[in-house]
């Protein structure tokens, strides 16, 4: 487990590494994870970069799933890679092959246009497109946490913190 200290810490590790990946005031950062630790992280992390979390459901379908990701137009999705019996990266490449051959924050699709960045927060390496959580986390290891601070000072109450897809 991790205490509010460890929390904030992962909060703004992951802010750090989503401005690295040029995320900004407004981006939009899927967050496609059962109810674990990290699904915090990345959800509080978004808002301290200034950008606004996109819970989506791991129930999904493929075609779902796709629907989800076209009309949330999110730049960076942090997944669970297997979630009961689907394997998201799995589901990822069907939809978009190319994800297996691009190197991570290269994806240019025209499925998915503003898709950029995908990360696993699983403790498996990464490949093609798909980036381990490691890997994700080190990217923000050069940006300063002042400038963290400072994003995180520039959200307002007005700001759109979270987007919500439903069924209902």
């Amino acid at each position: 487990g991790w205490t509010y200290d460890d929390l904030q810490g992962k909060v703004e590790e992951v802010a750090a590494a989503l401005v690295a990946c040029e995320v900004g005031k407004g981006s939009r950062v899927g967050v496609l994870t059962t109810n674990r630790l990290e699904f915090f992280a990345a959800f509080f992390g978004a808002g301290t970069a200034g950008a606004i979390a996109c819970p989506l459901s791991t129930f999904s379908t493929p075609a779902e799933l796709e629907i989800l990701l076209q009309q949330s137009a999110v730049s960076v999705l942090i997944l669970e890679r297997r979630v009961l019996t689907k394997d998201f990266v799995d589901i990822l490449l069907e939809l978009e092959p190319a994800i297996g051959s691009t190197a991570p924050g290269r994806l240019s699709s025209t499925r998915f246009p503003f898709l950029r960045h995908i990360v696993m927060v699983d403790d498996e390496p990464g490949f093609g497109a798909v980036e381990g959580w490691a890997q994700f986390r080190a990217r923000g290891a050069g940006v300063a946490r002042e400038l963290i601070e400072a994003r995180a000072d520039q959200v307002t109450p007005a700001d759109p913190g979270t987007l919500f897809f439903s069924s209902g």
